[in-house]
């Protein structure tokens, strides 16, 4: 994705693509990428969900990233959920953590 915004931010700077704010490079591009680990033990499978994000500076082309703190969530029971068709699965997930007031409300 980020390749892809860069060759966005080429074009605008190239004049193909045009804003009403500006038609000059950014000086910053910003790419945020979404993963889950799974965690396996003897009695389930969680899911751990990270963000990587990765910042470039336009003009010299120097990267930098960083991760996110992992959020867990019921993987196994998400799977079987959607194996057997069944929906309202961020409902279902939204419960999961009403449940646990240890973790963080916020993502």
């Amino acid at each position: 994705r980020l390749d892809n915004l860069k060759r966005a931010a080429d074009a605008e700077a190239e004049g193909t693509i045009r804003t009403v704010e500006s038609n000059r490079r950014p000086d910053y591009l910003v790419s945020v990428e979404n993963g889950v680990v799974g965690l396996l033990s003897h009695t389930a499978t969680t899911g751990v969900d990270v963000c990587c994000v990765i910042v470039e500076e336009s003009a010299s082309g120097r990267r930098e990233f960083a991760f996110s703190q992992g959020r867990p969530y019921p993987l196994q029971e998400v799977q079987a959920k959607v194996t057997r068709g069944e929906g309202g699965i961020g409902k279902f997930v939204a419960g999961w953590y009403d449940e646990r007031p240890e973790l963080t409300v916020t993502r």
